[in-house]
């Protein structure tokens, strides 16, 4: 895995940790969201670990939008969820 790789999975894990301090400490989710966002962060690690010929912000505004399309079509609060979750990430990078 290349340094640009390793930093993008040192940010979402910060992030996952964030995810973790907030749902226990504030309760600022419910616990469906929670499960939904942390899936959604999951998942990401994943496919970044999986695809290092992509650069990583590409990989989470691909999901991003691919999320963003399924909640147009299904309206589904864990579609909603996941892409707020990578608006989200994708601010920690900018």
């Amino acid at each position: 895995m290349d340094a640009q790789h390793k930093a993008a999975m040192e940010i979402v894990e910060d992030y996952k940790a964030y995810l973790e301090d907030v749902a226990y400490v504030s309760w600022a989710y419910t616990l469906a969201e929670y499960s939904y966002a942390m899936t959604t962060v999951n998942e990401i690690i994943l496919m970044i670990e999986k695809s290092s010929d992509v650069p990583p912000l590409e990989i989470i505004e691909n999901y991003s939008n691919m999320m963003f399309d399924y909640y147009g079509k299904k309206r589904c609060p864990a579609f909603l969820v996941a892409y707020k979750t990578t608006a989200d990430l994708i601010s920690l990078f900018m």
